[in-house]
Formats: structure tokens, sequence, C-alpha cells
């Protein structure tokens, strides 16, 4: 207890370490304050991540980690994660300085499985070919669940790209 104070409520709490029903309204908690790992293991949860271009960095015919939104380090997808769904949303149209790339958005590091998520498709395609064009839909996954923790990649085939940005939303539940 917290000496040279009276009150009884505050004490009841700290010796409890339980907060009492109703003593924290919705409005008392921040916007996206409660994060992934608070969550119970039986409801759904999505992680996004971002691709943008850069010149000479990921934009070459390769495989490329995608990031957290906001280019911060590249999050996970964590091990034993039955994926349930998979969103893009173009931002910018992806580009090339001629020719076709052939794109896919895939995972990497348990399962390794380069169109894991998305299958191969032009960079000129509806799902990439305009700003603010969303796409939701099954992942095509040959199992859906993850062996490991891995990351979201995309692979550039044919020729680089030289615009676009998109954001990759994958949603799932907790393995058994």
């Amino acid at each position: 207890m917290v000496k040279g104070h009276k009150n009884r409520q505050l004490d009841n709490v700290i010796k409890s370490r339980a907060i009492p029903t109703g003593a924290i309204a919705t409005a008392d908690i921040a916007d996206d304050a409660i994060t992934n790992a608070k969550l119970g293991s039986l409801q759904e949860k999505t992680l996004l991540f971002e691709w943008e271009r850069d010149a000479g960095v990921n934009d070459t015919v390769a495989t490329h980690t995608l990031t957290a939104k906001g280019g911060g380090a590249p999050t996970q997808i964590p091990d034993n994660a039955v994926i349930t769904n998979v969103t893009i949303e173009t931002v910018t149209a992806l580009g090339t300085a001629s020719g076709t790339a052939t794109v896919t958005i895939g995972l990497s590091g348990g399962p390794t499985d380069t169109d894991g998520l998305v299958t191969v498709e032009n960079h000129s395609a509806t799902l990439y070919a305009a700003a603010n064009t969303v796409t939701s839909g099954t992942p095509v996954t040959t199992s859906g669940k993850t062996t490991a923790a891995c990351s979201v990649t995309i692979t550039i085939g044919s020729n680089a790209l030289n615009a676009g940005k998109f954001y990759v939303w994958v949603s799932y539940f907790e393995g058994a």
C-alpha cells in the first residue's frame, strides 16, 4: 500500500491487482491500442504489410520482403497461423520502364511459397493497374497454415518495376 493516502478503492485495486468492472470505459483506451498479442487465440487477427518501390532496392527481378506500413522492419506471420484471407490495396499502380513484369505475393520462411498468397499476375493486371483498387480473397497456399514464422514477399519476374505501392492485409487464426 502507498503510505500517506486514504483511498480505500485505490488500496483495493493495488492489493488485488484487479481492475473493477466498469473502472475503464472504451473511451479511456487509445485508438488502435489493442494489439494482436492481446487478442484471444480464438479471435481472427490481421497484419498489414507494405511494398513501395525503392529504386534499386526492392524493384529488381528477384524476391523481396515486404515491410510494416510506413517502411518499418518486416513483420512476420506467426508459426501455426491459419491464413483465412488476403486483401491487397493498390495505392499507386505498378509500372515498368519497358515490357511486362510478373508479380507474385508469397511467403518466405515457413513455408517458403513465392506465390502462396497471390498467384502470378502481370504488373498491369487489374489487381495492380490502378490506384485505390482493392482485391480480397482466399489465399492460394497449399496448406493454408504456416509451419514457422514467415515473412510476406513480392517476387518480380521478367522486368524490373519502376513505380508502385500497395498494402497487403493477411488475416489469420492461431492454429493448434
